[in-house]
C-alpha cells in the first residue's frame, strides 16, 4: 500500500473529502501471484463488491445506455437501405472505380463468413489440436508469442497465383504486406527444434518447436495433393 500511495495511485481520505457522520467504507482486495514473477505481488481491488446493494463501480464506472447504440443501429440500417447502390455502382464505374459491398461478419461466428469459414476453421482446429497435444507447457507470453507467429504464418499467403512459379516475376502481395507495409522476409531462428524441446527450460524453444509444428500442419492444408496451392488460400480476396 506505501507503494501504491507513493505512486499516487491511492491517498488517504482528507476530514474535508469525508461525510459529517465519519462513516468508513473498505475495499476487498487481494494478492495476485504470476508464476513467472513469484517474487512479485499485485494487489487487485474489488470494486464491485456490494454493501447495502451498492458498489464503488456503481458511481465511478456508469457505461453508456446500450439503447443508444441498438436505436443509432436501426437509424443507419435505415439510412442504408434509402440508398440506391445501382446508381452508386455506375458512378463508380464512369469513374473507374471498384464498387465493393461489404459485409458483416459478425466475431466469434466464422460460419457466417461463407467462402473463407474454411481457412478460419483450419486454423482453429489447427490450434486446437496443437494446443491440447502440446501447450500445457506455455505461459501467458509464450502463449501471445505463439499466437504472433500463427497470425504471420497465415497472413504470408499469397493473394493471387498468377505468375506464383515464376522466378521472374514480382514478389506476390500477400496480407502481411498490407498489414506491415512492408516487404522483409524474417527468417526463423537457426537451430534444430525437437519435441523434447516442448518441456525445456528455454520458453523460446518451446515456441518455436509449436510454431513449426503449425507451420507443418497449415502447409498440408494450403497445398493439394499436386503440390498446388488450393485455391482457398486466397479466394477471399480474389472475389
Amino acid at each position: 500500500m506505501d507503494d501504491l500511495i507513493t505512486k499516487g495511485f491511492a491517498g488517504k481520505v482528507k476530514p474535508s473529502q469525508s461525510d459529517n457522520e465519519g462513516h468508513v467504507g473498505y475495499i476487498p482486495h487481494h494478492g495476485v501471484y504470476h508464476p513467472q514473477k513469484p517474487e512479485k505481488i499485485r494487489v487487485v481491488f474489488d470494486c464491485s463488491s456490494r454493501y447495502k446493494g451498492e458498489s464503488l463501480n456503481y458511481y465511478l464506472l456508469q457505461g453508456s445506455d446500450l439503447t443508444n447504440f441498438v436505436g443509432a443501429e436501426g437509424e443507419f440500417s435505415k439510412a442504408m437501405s434509402e440508398l440506391d447502390f445501382d446508381r452508386i455502382r455506375q458512378y463508380l464505374l464512369e469513374q473507374n472505380c471498384d464498387f465493393v459491398q461489404f459485409k458483416m461478419n459478425v466475431p466469434s461466428a466464422s460460419h457466417m463468413g461463407d467462402v473463407w469459414e474454411k481457412q478460419i476453421r483450419s486454423v482453429r482446429n489447427i490450434l486446437s489440436t496443437l494446443l491440447c497435444q502440446l501447450g500445457t507447457q506455455l505461459a501467458d507470453e509464450s502463449l501471445r508469442t505463439l499466437m504472433s507467429e500463427a497470425t504471420s504464418i497465415v497472413n504470408s499467403r499469397p493473394l493471387t497465383l498468377e505468375n506464383l512459379n515464376d522466378l521472374l516475376s514480382v514478389e506476390p502481395l500477400t496480407p502481411h504486406h498490407l498489414l506491415t507495409m512492408k516487404s522483409a522476409v524474417f527468417l526463423p531462428p537457426p537451430g534444430n527444434f525437437m519435441k523434447n524441446d516442448v518441456h525445456s527450460r528455454k520458453r523460446w524453444r518451446r515456441v518455436q518447436f509449436l510454431v513449426n509444428e503449425f507451420w507443418s500442419r497449415w502447409r498440408i492444408f494450403s497445398l493439394d495433393k499436386n503440390g498446388s496451392l488450393r485455391s482457398e488460400i486466397y479466394l477471399l480476396v480474389t472475389l
